[in-house]
């Protein structure tokens, strides 16, 4: 019998929490295509991993027997990926979209030979599966309608509610002969990490463009940013100007975000930024241009060099917050 495949990424340590999201898109689709919904794992079989996605609403998990190597390459995961597909019948992967999908995510798509779409905001079932996805920089949402037999989807996290926890679902080991891989890790190099929140998983994000003035001005998006708890973003352009790390970029080419509270001091509203900011609840926008086109976007706008805002506005929230500490 054919089924829907979710497939959780693993990621410090945890599922990636997209595979929530991943999974009530799945349920709406299983209701549309009368499909039921399995799931596994993109990484080492463990047990704490597998118990978080049968908490997911599955049927079952399907794991693959001699999954177990604590460093999986790109090749490898895919393998692992498509001998579960294949043993389930899958109509449909769906994968949260991250920085690693693009990896192993076409791999499987091609020994499938199944239809792929990449970083989709929706997918919906009409007679076909169909998904939505931004294209031209953020510009434009395109509808692809998936012609072949299977579809192999990731979606943008943040686009989509989360499922609720659900009773835990069985695990069944499946036997199956993976290929040698192609791939061996040499060495592992950690990115370094800023203090904060995960950018992706943060709920306030304050981010920094050019217009905070200079590299010295920096130090005042990261002072605002530890004064709400909040992660640290930059523009592209910063990130190009040695400002910042790529791992804070945020935007079409960097990471899209869906927090609470965004914060863009400084930073003109280009497309590419727009795209990755899309999904933010509300966006307050501090720039001396009022002609920027962030404010466009914005819920709340300030009209002023960054340099005398922003500084103004991190004292007063410590005040703020020192006068709730003492009461």
């Amino acid at each position: 019998m054919a089924r829907i495949l979710i497939v959780g990424p693993i990621e410090q340590g945890a599922v990636h929490p997209g595979t929530r999201e991943v999974a009530a898109l799945a349920a709406e689709l299983g209701a549309a295509m009368q499909l039921p919904v399995v799931g596994t794992v993109a990484g080492p079989a463990e047990a704490s991993f597998l118990a978080q996605m049968g908490q997911l609403g599955v049927e079952e998990v399907l794991v693959v027997a001699e999954q177990s190597a604590p460093m999986l390459t790109p090749d490898r995961i895919a393998a692992q990926v498509i001998a579960v597909a294949v043993a389930c019948e899958a109509r449909v992967v769906l994968v949260p979209h991250t920085s690693d999908t693009p990896e192993w995510l076409p791999l499987v798509a091609s020994q499938l030979d199944a239809g792929i779409v990449m970083d989709c905001q929706a997918v919906a079932f009409d007679g076909a599966v169909v998904a939505t996805k931004m294209i031209c920089g953020g510009a434009i949402g395109a509808e692809y309608e998936v012609a072949k037999d299977t579809a192999v989807l990731s979606l943008t996290t943040g686009v989509h509610k989360a499922c609720a926890p659900a009773p835990a679902a069985p695990i069944r080991r499946i036997e199956a002969n993976l290929p040698a891989p192609a791939l061996s890790l040499i060495e592992e190099v950690l990115a370094t990490t800023s203090e904060g929140p995960p950018l992706k998983q943060a709920s306030i994000v304050v981010s920094g463009g050019l217009g905070v003035g200079n590299r010295g001005n920096w130090g005042l998006i990261t002072e605002l940013a530890q004064t709400l708890d909040a992660a640290v973003g930059a523009s592209r352009a910063v990130v190009e100007s040695g400002w910042a790390p790529y791992s804070q970029q945020v935007g079409y080419s960097g990471v899209k975000v869906a927090p609470q509270l965004y914060i863009a001091i400084g930073i003109s509203g280009a497309l590419h930024h727009l795209a990755g900011i899309s999904q933010a609840k509300a966006i307050v926008a501090i720039n001396i241009d009022p002609k920027a086109e962030i404010f466009k976007v914005a819920q709340l706008g300030v009209i002023g060099d960054a340099a005398m805002v922003v500084p103004a506005l991190t004292q007063r929230l410590r005040e703020i917050r020192k006068s709730q500490i003492d009461t």
